[in-house]
């Protein structure tokens, strides 16, 4: 019985956390500023980017074996599956897609607690 309630208070956090999955409208980012050369310029603190090991610097080739990086945002909760050019080396990565919103606000948030410290 114990079993049952902790499944269905713990699927109920989930569907509460994340909403349906499927009617969820918000588009699924990664956490990266990109230039026009497919570089990137910003890995935002806190992102799934900044998780997978991701960095400044790095240079896009494909994005889900496709050119570029126009397919870096996505549908909410799908993987991007990325193949990166970093220095000489060549690094694949699987980067889950977030709802923009709690990627960037996690970035606000993080930069607001550090200049409290600061201060």
């Amino acid at each position: 019985m114990i079993d049952l309630i902790l499944t269905a208070v713990v699927s109920l956090n989930i569907d509460m956390l994340c909403g349906s999955i499927a009617d969820d409208t918000r588009k699924g980012v990664i956490g990266v500023v990109t230039a026009k050369d497919n570089g990137i310029s910003k890995v935002i603190h806190g992102s799934p980017a900044e998780a997978a090991g991701i960095k400044p610097k790095d240079i896009i080739v494909l994005v889900d074996n496709e050119k570029g990086s126009k397919k870096l945002v996505g549908e909410v909760f799908t993987f991007a599956h990325l193949i990166i050019k970093r220095k000489d080396a060549i690094l694949e990565f699987e980067v889950l897609r977030l709802p923009d919103t709690e990627v960037y606000s996690r970035e606000a948030r993080t930069y607001k607690v550090r200049n409290e410290i600061q201060d």
